[in-house]
């Protein structure tokens, strides 16, 4: 149970960053590239998303 609840926290904000990015503009606004926003969905996706 307790991995459960630690997979759900490390994958829920890569799959808000997704919808964010698939339904708004909101994410090409805030960065020219591609690079930056790939390495936030990877290495800091609250960060990122914020």
């Amino acid at each position: 149970m307790g991995c459960l609840v630690l997979l759900m926290a490390m994958i829920g904000p890569r799959i808000a960053l997704v919808f964010v990015w698939l339904t708004t503009g909101f994410i090409d606004r805030a960065y020219d590239g591609f690079v930056v926003p790939a390495l936030g969905f990877v290495l800091l996706p609250w960060t990122t998303l914020v």
